[in-house]
């Protein structure tokens, strides 16, 4: 037995088809008509609102997906310079100078939110490209939804 794909939107008006083809063809088979056909036409109906709005969700969840998996790559690169300064003892060395913890702390962390800062920017100005071009979400329906998640 051969294995078949019984959900495709074609296969049982095809499957129609061949049989009333087969039958045509016993039928007239030494007739005046043996060249006679059938004619089937196909057309699925179109997607509902709801079918939409369930392919426009799956489409921003992957699209949000994929940006927060790449989010999780930003903190990543801060650890190497968190790695790199107890390496080189760069707080010490800026304590030993006579700056004091609280700016030493303030420093780091306003130099973190600028990096990050500078990701969402980049991520939020090329989601807004994307929602006006309709690639993801046609009328821009998963944009509330990243900015949500962002």
């Amino acid at each position: 037995m051969r294995p078949q794909n019984s959900t495709a939107l074609h296969a049982t008006p095809l499957f129609v088809h061949i049989a009333n083809t087969a039958a045509l063809k016993m039928d007239r088979a030494h007739g005046p008509d043996a060249d006679a056909t059938i004619t089937t036409a196909s057309h699925p109906l179109p997607l509902t609102a709801r079918e939409r709005a369930i392919i426009a969700t799956a489409s921003a969840f992957v699209a949000v997906l994929l940006i927060t998996i790449a989010f999780a790559f930003v903190p990543a690169s801060f650890v190497s310079f968190l790695v790199k300064e107890r390496e080189v003892n760069a707080k010490h060395q800026q304590l030993i100078s006579g700056v004091s913890i609280l700016a030493y702390v303030c420093g780091v962390c306003v130099c973190v939110c600028v990096c990050v800062c500078v990701c969402v920017c980049v991520c939020v100005c090329g989601e807004g490209v994307w929602a006006d071009a309709g690639v993801f979400w046609g009328a821009g329906t998963g944009c509330q939804r990243l900015h949500g998640m962002l």
